[in-house]
């Protein structure tokens, strides 16, 4: 995508109880900043403030589509509520439109800066109570797992060679004790 533009992507099947995280990651050797807005919740969405948070190389924006979806009921017409009502095909499913708007920053080893190219990755994670990411689940079940081996079989193993090389050790200083008295 040319720096300066503005990209639309449309997010299908987001789940209204849950929090969503969209991530944009892109390479350290290219300085650019990015701007994230939540544009439109299917027909008539009302604007969300923009995002431009900034980790490392990645730019997030938290989506919330019960938010965008009180907003949106309580901006919305009468005739734009009803005819959402006949477009969704599913009550727990929404789409949501992200505009995503890429500018120069810094110096670019580009001279004509109009024809650079913003190369990046976007990602749109569902989030699990609010705080993580869900596909973090995998993760945190290995990490346990692993916390359990180590406690059932490494550390009792590990303690057992420590404790005899401490009795070993208080035998030598005891022997070395009686050979000088």
């Amino acid at each position: 995508m040319p720096c300066g533009t503005t990209q639309v992507y449309h997010v299908h099947n987001l789940d209204s109880h849950k929090v969503y995280d969209v991530k944009i990651s892109y390479p350290a050797s290219i300085p650019t900043i990015f701007t994230i807005d939540a544009q439109q919740l299917l027909v008539n969405g009302e604007n969300e403030p923009k995002s431009t948070r900034r980790r490392l190389n990645t730019a997030k924006l938290r989506l919330l589509p019960s938010e965008l979806l009180r907003k949106w009921h309580a901006t919305a017409s009468k005739e734009t509520q009803a005819r959402y009502r006949l477009e969704t095909l599913d009550s727990q499913s929404f789409v949501v439109e992200i505009a995503v708007r890429a500018d120069v920053e810094g110096v670019s080893p580009t001279l004509d800066l109009s024809k650079r190219q913003c190369v990046y990755n976007i990602v749109v994670e569902e989030m699990l109570f609010a705080a993580f990411p869900h596909d973090t689940l995998i993760l945190i079940a290995w990490l346990l797992f692993l916390l359990f081996v180590t406690a059932r079989f490494v550390y009792p193993y590990v303690y057992r060679k420590i404790s005899l090389e401490l009795d070993e050790d208080k035998k030598i200083t005891n022997e070395l004790r009686t050979k000088k008295s």
